[in-house]
């Protein structure tokens, strides 16, 4: 999850747009790039949005690689005897 966060923040970066779903009365999903200009609660919703799931995702993998690293230390030593 945290790729997606991450590889939209990085589109809005580069262009200033990000993907957005719309679905109509008739219930096919449209995916449109959008700005701030063409749909300004939308975007500042979705970047908000994105940057959770950015933030979560990473933190998840820092948690994850700390808890790893945390029993790699705590493995117990082989004895010599």
């Amino acid at each position: 999850m945290a790729w997606l966060g991450f590889f939209q923040l990085y589109r809005w970066y580069t262009t200033g747009e990000l993907l957005a779903s719309f679905s109509g009365m008739d219930n096919l999903t449209k995916w449109q790039l959008i700005t701030y200009e063409s749909h300004p609660f939308n975007f500042v919703s979705l970047f908000a949005i994105y940057v959770g799931v950015a933030v979560v995702g990473l933190a998840a993998c820092v948690g994850l690689y700390l808890r790893s690293r945390e029993w790699w230390d705590n493995k117990p030593k082989p004895t010599t005897e």
